[in-house]
C-alpha cells in the first residue's frame, strides 16, 4: 500500500472539502454539487440593520458569523415555519415580528458564487463545466425569450403600421379626388356599359347603323305614315348568352312581297314582335335563316 498511498490517497484540504460536501448530501454529478451556504450580497445597508435589530451588542470579532448564520436563518425561513410550532421563541423575535424585514433581506440572499467574495473549495474539475454549461443555458434561454418578445413587438408594430397605411392611403386617395374633381365612379361607369354592350342590352337600345343608313327613307316613310300610330312594347328573350328582340326559334315567313313589307314596316302583332327591319343576323340562330333576311333586306332596297 506505500506506493498506492502516497500516489492517490491525499489527506489534504482540498480533501476534506470534497468530503464536506459529499457527506452533506449534495449531488456530485450536478451543478449544484458547487453551491454556497446563504450569504447575503455585500455592500446592503438593509444587512447591517438587520444585524444590530438581531444579535445587539456582539463583538466585532465575530460579526461575519452572526451575517451568515442570519442569511440561513432567512434562507430556510419556510423549512422553519413548516416544522417549528407557532409558539417557538423563535418567531417572537425582532426579526419575525419586522415582516418587510424578512422580506427585503430574502431578496438579498444567495447561494451562487458569483458576483461574491467566497468561492466555493473542494468542486471537482466537471462540476466546475456543468456549472459553466448550467449558466449558459440559462444565459441562452433569456436571450431567447428576450428576442421573442422583441419579435412580438415587432409583429404588433407591423400590423399597426399596415392598417395605418391603408387608412391614411385611403383617405389620400379621397382627398386627391376630391381635389381634381374626377369621381372614381367613371370607371365603374365604364365597366358597366362593358358589360351592357357584351350580352346584347346597347344592341337593343341604340339604333341600329344598318338600319339608319340603309333604311332612313323607309323609316321616315313609315312614321309619316302613321304619326300618331300607338307605341307597342315587345317583349325581350335572352338567349345565346345575350339579350335579343326576337326568340331563337324566329323563322321568317313565306308569303308575298306585300306580306314582307307588312312585317317588314310593323312587324307581326299577333306574336309581339316588332318590325323585321329590326332584325340583326346576331338575332336569328339558323345559318338559312340570316340569309333570308339578307334576301329580304335586299328586297326592301328594291322597293
Amino acid at each position: 500500500m506505500g506506493g498506492v498511498q502516497d500516489r492517490y490517497l491525499r489527506h489534504d484540504a482540498a480533501g476534506d472539502m470534497f468530503v464536506g460536501r459529499t457527506v452533506t448530501g449534495l449531488p456530485i454529478l450536478q451543478p449544484e454539487f458547487a453551491v454556497l451556504p446563504p450569504h447575503f450580497a455585500a455592500g446592503a445597508e438593509i444587512i447591517q440593520s438587520a444585524k444590530r435589530l438581531c444579535f445587539p451588542g456582539l463583538p466585532e470579532s465575530v460579526e461575519y458569523v452572526d451575517e451568515v448564520a442570519l442569511a440561513s436563518l432567512v434562507y430556510h425561513i419556510d423549512f422553519l415555519r413548516e416544522n417549528l410550532p407557532d409558539t417557538h421563541p423563535l418567531f417572537q423575535s425582532a426579526l419575525f415580528a419586522n415582516v418587510e424585514l424578512i422580506e427585503s433581506l430574502r431578496l438579498n440572499v444567495d447561494t451562487s458564487g458569483s458576483g461574491c467574495a467566497i468561492q466555493p473549495t473542494g468542486v471537482l474539475p466537471h462540476v466546475t463545466i456543468l456549472t459553466e454549461i448550467l449558466e449558459a443555458r440559462n444565459e441562452l434561454r433569456e436571450e431567447i425569450i428576450a428576442r421573442k418578445a422583441d419579435m412580438q413587438k415587432i409583429t404588433e408594430l407591423q400590423d399597426a403600421l399596415c392598417g395605418r397605411l391603408v387608412t391614411d392611403v385611403s383617405k389620400l386617395l379621397e382627398e386627391r379626388v376630391c381635389q381634381s374633381g374626377v369621381p372614381t365612379c367613371n370607371s365603374l361607369a365604364d365597366l358597366v356599359m362593358k358589360r351592357l354592350e357584351n350580352v346584347g342590352v346597347l344592341q337593343l337600345l341604340l339604333p341600329r347603323d344598318d338600319v339608319a343608313a340603309g333604311h332612313a327613307g323607309l323609316d321616315t316613310a313609315v312614321e309619316a305614315a302613321e304619326p300618331s300610330a300607338k307605341k307597342t312594347s315587345h317583349h325581350v328573350y335572352q338567349w345565346g348568352g345575350a339579350m335579343h328582340l326576337f326568340p331563337e326559334d324566329m323563322v321568317l315567313p313565306s308569303g308575298t312581297a306585300e306580306q314582307a313589307l307588312v312585317n317588314w314596316c310593323w312587324g307581326n302583332t299577333a306574336k309581339t314582335l316588332p318590325p323585321y327591319r329590326q332584325l340583326c343576323p346576331f338575332d336569328l340562330s339558323n345559318r338559312n335563316q340570316r340569309k333570308r333576311l339578307c334576301e329580304l333586306k335586299f328586297l326592301m332596297k328594291k322597293n
